[in-house]
């Protein structure tokens, strides 16, 4: 110690510096920005894939109450609207259908982020489990393409990770 009471050694400073605070703030700032275009690639083909899973889903419950109830079931297209419904054939007659009261007879509306394009309008399902053969392309902002597709194999419906 100096007789003037001061210490020789500078004391331990407890605070940062505004300086040293813009510095991380900027680094975050830097990182943020390059991570962000990343997330929104993933959400994207994240809800891309959950868009195909939930048209597979719809056309497997579709598939598995004609059988049950011996009649056949339709998948409905509005390419231009972006949606689908389930339609079911009325007792006694062969060529009417009346809409599908269960959860799963709702419109499925597609987010306004994926293309669908398809063949045909229409898909049946028939009471001894076959389905008409059809390619039902999904494409996202990003133009990944997922497929749905009932063509493969008789009776089955896949999704595959490309355009076929």
């Amino acid at each position: 110690m100096l007789p003037t009471g001061r210490r020789l050694l500078p004391t331990k400073k407890n605070s940062y510096t505004l300086v040293e605070l813009l510095l991380v703030v900027i680094i975050l700032s830097i990182i943020a920005g390059i991570a962000i275009p990343s997330f929104r690639k993933t959400y994207l083909n994240l809800e891309l894939d959950n868009s195909a899973n939930n048209l597979a889903l719809l056309m497997r419950y579709a598939q598995a109450h004609s059988v049950l109830e011996r009649r056949i079931y339709r998948l409905n297209f509005d390419l231009r609207e972006k949606r689908c419904w389930l339609t079911k054939q009325l007792e006694g007659a062969p060529n009417t259908f009346e809409a599908v009261s269960s959860r799963l007879g709702k419109s499925l509306i597609l987010p306004k982020d994926i293309e669908i394009e398809s063949e045909s309008e229409l898909v049946n399902f028939y009471p001894d489990g076959k389905i008409d053969g059809i390619s039902i392309y999904l494409k996202n902002k990003n133009n990944k393409t997922v497929t749905v597709s009932t063509e493969g194999q008789i009776g089955y419906v896949d999704i595959l990770d490309f355009k076929t």
